[in-house]
């Protein structure tokens, strides 16, 4: 059901402002809205903000410390690998941040980090230098060679594959210049690549020689050189300069190694922070006096009394009231269900919230998407892997609210699906008739009642026969929805005479019973003459309740939509089947290793096909309930219920871990 929820005040002295906070923060009950249209948004960045870019810079550098001594984090043992994230209340969260000397910590990281910074610079301009010098490395002249002669001048140059025999063609143009290929590197394609030549030329040839640089791609190189240097003594030089800066910044990290001792603290501290940065960020929603403030939200009603209870409990100075809502506010929503029906709620999750005036449809959906799902699915053995993996997991792996929700409803999903799968005989696709009789066989022969392969027309019926049942139960569902709003005529006429309609129409189809044919006749000319009520001109009444009866293809479109149930459940066995068929033939084909390919084949395959036709069973039976049942009895669009509450990034709430 959509949680009733209550509009509220929430009075207390101004001074009291960031405890008032923190306690609504840690009930997560209170959905808080603007107390007032003028309340206009803080424009300047708040301090938790801003410390958290510093703690996040703080971590970032012990990532790079543990990245430098390639330190990984302690391999946790079997029992707690898939505990997560350490827990911990706000208390003990706000605390460590007390305790955590972050401007000491900060200069001494950033002092670590400017240092690494220059290093870091010395090292990027030392590889450029390296990577324009290597080409040249067989290069055997000095610094002192490139500046040329009183005559003569040297020029180095670079041009890609296409422009060689365009640049070698002006270049031999000029009578002086003198060409030698220094290095030639060719891509992987050995298409494209870079050639290297040294040009010795006239100096009266200067301007010549610049002409066709700049007509070309080729381009001029300068060699950052001494006098005395060649290139490959320069090179020599930079490979040891970084090798000391390599050396140099690997012995800067070594004591900042001690720090990782704190990165859990920084962690702690930064969700701390988090957590204060979501107080700073409401409290632009409050309406604050010279000595009060002045705090409005939504509260689920059902926690209404309980928690003005803890509130005056905790401060007494502090007033709650309950307030008449605006016509036009819109409470958010909150889905309220029993335990059973909770873990359903993650498939309406999905589509969005109903309206708050909205029926909740998860407990009517949950029937209809079982049944969906395990007739896509429809093998009870993967049916049974999904229930027990998924129990297991419940049962052993600590879980959040809402991933607990999902497992759950997987585990749903999974004895749906072993149900429907032995029904139709399907148990990892084998064919138990080719058995020799033995009592299991025999049993599960016994629950089949419908081969999908040799019978794809009569499970094509049964997917018709589920889509009739829940498309003429949206008319019952919005029926009741009209009745609880007081709105008898709509009921009757828009809702409760289409289902009655429908249902004799299938019926008289069914029996050919003249009887039915009459009543159905007699149905049609009530919705003919009703559903126009709302239009003044007579003729233009007829004739939208004449209109109207189009509906009935509209049903039939929606109800054909569930052939995909046929679709699936017939893709699931015949994958199944081709799978088995694999490891049948390498069984066969291969002496004694045959086995161990086979049960490869069978281990890949079938998780293939359960994971892949699991995922097409969930989305095709999911899109059936927002496209054919949902859209029939509700309006959607509603506002997320979102109290003030935690909002951890590496430490959990014990309250996300609590019972569903």
């Amino acid at each position: 059901m959509i949680a009733p929820m209550t509009k509220v005040n929430i009075a207390f002295p101004r001074h009291l402002t960031t405890q008032i906070l923190r306690f609504l923060q840690e009930s997560e009950l209170v959905h808080i809205i603007p107390a007032s249209t003028d309340n206009q948004p803080n424009q300047t960045t708040p301090p938790a903000t801003s410390r958290l870019a510093q703690i996040q810079f703080c971590l970032d550098f012990l990532t790079t410390v543990r990245q430098e001594f390639n330190l990984k984090p302690a391999k946790p043992k079997l029992k707690d690998r898939f505990k997560g994230n350490p827990q911990a209340s706000l208390a003990e969260l706000e605390s460590r941040l007390e305790q955590l000397n972050l401007n000491q910590k900060l200069a001494e990281i950033k002092q670590h980090n400017q240092t690494l910074a220059d290093i870091a610079i010395k090292q990027r301009e030392l590889t450029e230098e390296k990577n324009l010098l290597e080409p040249w490395a067989n290069l055997d002249i000095t610094g002192a060679y490139l500046t040329g002669t009183t005559s003569s001048q040297v020029t180095l140059i670079s041009l890609g594959f296409p422009e060689e025999s365009l640049v070698q063609k002006q270049l031999t143009a000029i009578p002086t210049a003198i060409i030698q290929e220094i290095n030639r590197q060719t891509s992987k394609n050995k298409k494209t690549g870079t050639i290297y030549w040294e040009v010795v030329a006239h100096k009266q040839d200067r301007a010549r020689l610049h002409a066709v640089l700049k007509d070309t791609n080729a381009t001029a190189i300068n060699l950052p050189l001494s006098n005395q240097q060649t290139p490959r003594q320069r090179l020599a030089q930079i490979k040891q300069l970084l090798q000391d800066l390599k050396k140099q910044r690997h012995n800067l990290l070594q004591p900042a190694r001690q720090l990782l001792k704190l990165e859990l603290e920084f962690k702690y501290s930064y969700d701390a922070l988090l957590h204060q940065q979501e107080r700073e960020r409401a409290q632009d929603q409050i309406i604050f006096l010279a000595t009060s403030a002045l705090i409005a939200g939504w509260l689920p009603r059902k926690f209404l009394r309980s928690f003005q209870k803890q509130l005056r409990s905790a401060y007494p100075s502090a007033y709650l009231s309950e307030v008449t809502p605006q016509p036009n506010e819109r409470p958010p929503v909150a889905l309220h269900n029993s335990s059973a029906i909770k873990p359903f709620e993650a498939v309406t999750d999905l589509y969005g919230k109903p309206a708050y005036h909205d029926l909740d449809p998860t407990p009517f959906l949950s029937l209809f998407f079982l049944i969906s799902f395990g007739l896509a699915l429809s093998d009870a053995g993967y049916g049974f892997v999904m229930a027990t993996l998924t129990a297991l997991t419940l049962k052993f792996i600590p879980l959040k609210r809402d991933l607990k929700k999902m497992i759950k409803l997987l585990m749903y999903t999974g004895f749906s699906t072993m149900v429907f799968g032995a029904l139709m005989g399907s148990w990892f696709s084998i064919d138990l008739a080719k058995f020799s009789p033995n009592p299991l066989a025999d049993l599960l022969l016994k629950l089949k009642i419908l081969d999908p392969i040799s019978q794809p027309i009569t499970l094509l019926f049964v997917a018709f026969a589920i889509g009739l049942v829940q498309l003429l139960s949206a008319r019952l569902i919005k029926a009741y929805d009209y009745y609880r709003q007081g709105r008898i005529k709509e009921a009757l006429l828009d809702e409760v005479s289409w289902f009655t309609f429908i249902s004799l129409l299938l019926a008289w189809i069914y029996t050919d019973n003249q009887i039915l044919l009459w009543l159905t006749i007699a149905n049609a000319t009530l919705l003919v003459f009703t559903q126009g009520r709302q239009q003044k001109n007579i003729f233009v009444k007829f004739g939208s309740g004449l209109i109207s009866l189009y509906g009935l293809i509209n049903f039939m479109s929606d109800t054909l939509s569930y052939a995909r149930l046929l679709a699936l459940g017939l893709a699931t066995g015949i994958i199944g089947l081709v799978v088995n068929l694999m490891a049948d033939l390498v069984s066969h084909s291969f002496p004694i290793i045959g086995l161990v390919l086979a049960a490869v084949v069978l281990i890949i395959g079938h998780v293939f096909n359960l994971g892949i036709n699991a995922l097409g069973a969930f989305i095709h039976s999911g899109r059936l309930q927002f496209v054919e049942f949902f859209p029939k009895f509700i309006e959607g669009g509603g506002l997320a219920y979102k109290p003030l509450g935690r909002v951890g990034k590496y430490v959990d709430s014990p309250q996300e871990f609590s019972s569903i």
